[in-house]
């Protein structure tokens, strides 16, 4: 993306040995609905986008499985960008990480300031879960960093005997209305400057303790649908939606899940279905056949959501015939459209 002033890239897949994206110079890409799936960093650059100076937007795009063999540098990068703004909204980082043989750290995010620039970093509901790292997840020495309505889970920032922060900044940072759980690491957030507020901080390796200002927060369980599987939804009566705090925000990425406020007898049994098949995939105007195996007599439902977490449509499974259990999606939400 050298040169143009706003090149757009949407709706693409990527799997390189280096960089998918690289930028120099005063460019401004937009990166929106793409998928970078396994991706390298095998030089000094980032795995899945590399920048230098100019600004970087990424929408509702995902990151899975990138990884390092960067044998120029000790740490390799899922995103890096040098003396440069980034904004990341919608964005799912899934998986990231370091081979265990690998002596070679990794950091998902990488952002630093330039000189005389002050630089910025902007994350609204972003996703962080099962990443493997052996640097920071978000290394960050920018003039700002806000993190909003984010969701930091089972996340592992590790190398030997060492564990580093969640987030490190360098200056002014401001983490609201996120979610940070479950997380191995030395502490959540290192910054000169720190403000968390409206944020549930639980179950970290190393304790729930904020640096920094901070005021209004919850320390209790977020009370996920399914952490082992990745649904990152809220049961109904999580302390992180609306109904659930007394400052009546939301607090991550995804709102309720609709699984109620425990788990029955016939859910847990339904668990043990999966989906087989999703013929066409991704869906054509005619919808999408879904195939399932493991379907118990008493049925199961097929849940559908979209790129941010919200849930769009419900779709109930016969389970009288569990070696030919089907359903069709046509596109339609819960009310037809």
């Amino acid at each position: 993306c050298h040169g143009a002033a706003t090149p757009l890239v949407s709706h693409c897949t990527f799997t390189t040995y280096g960089s998918a994206i690289r930028s120099e110079g005063s460019s401004s890409p937009v990166v929106r609905h793409c998928q970078f799936l396994g991706c390298v960093d095998n030089m000094l650059g980032g795995a899945g986008v590399y920048l230098w100076y100019g600004s970087i937007t990424i929408e509702d795009s995902k990151f899975f499985e990138c990884t390092t063999d960067n044998p120029m540098h000790s740490v390799g990068v899922v995103i890096r960008a040098d003396d440069a703004d980034v904004t990341l909204r919608g964005v799912r980082f899934i998986e990231n990480g370091t081979p265990w043989w690998s002596p070679i750290e990794l950091s998902v995010l990488r952002v630093s300031d330039g000189y005389p620039m002050r630089r910025r970093l902007l994350l609204d509901e972003v996703v962080f879960w099962g990443n493997d790292t052996r640097w920071s997840m978000v290394d960050a020495v920018v003039d700002s960093v806000i993190v909003r309505g984010s969701t930091f889970v089972d996340n592992k920032v590790w190398w030997w005997d060492y564990e580093y922060p969640l987030i490190r900044a360098g200056s002014s940072t401001v983490v609201e209305d996120c979610i940070v759980a479950h997380n191995t690491c030395w502490e959540v957030l290192s910054a000169d400057d720190a403000l968390t507020t409206h944020s549930c901080i639980f179950g970290n390796s190393e304790g729930d303790s904020l640096l920094g200002t901070h005021y209004e927060n919850l320390f209790t369980s977020p009370l996920f649908c399914d952490l082992n599987s990745g649904a990152l939804t809220l049961h109904d009566d999580s302390p992180c939606l609306p109904a659930g705090n007394p400052w009546g925000v939301l607090m991550g990425a995804y709102g309720a899940g609709g699984c109620g406020t425990g788990v029955s007898d016939d859910v847990a049994s339904m668990t043990a279905a999966r989906i087989e098949r999703i013929q066409p995939n991704p869906s054509t105007a005619s919808g999408s056949r879904i195939s399932l195996a493991g379907v118990p007599e008493s049925g199961a439902t097929v849940s559908i959501f979209d790129v941010r977490g919200r849930l769009i449509r419900r779709i109930s499974v016969d389970g009288s015939d569990s070696s030919r259990a089907e359903c069709v999606w046509d596109l339609e939400d819960g009310r037809g459209r």
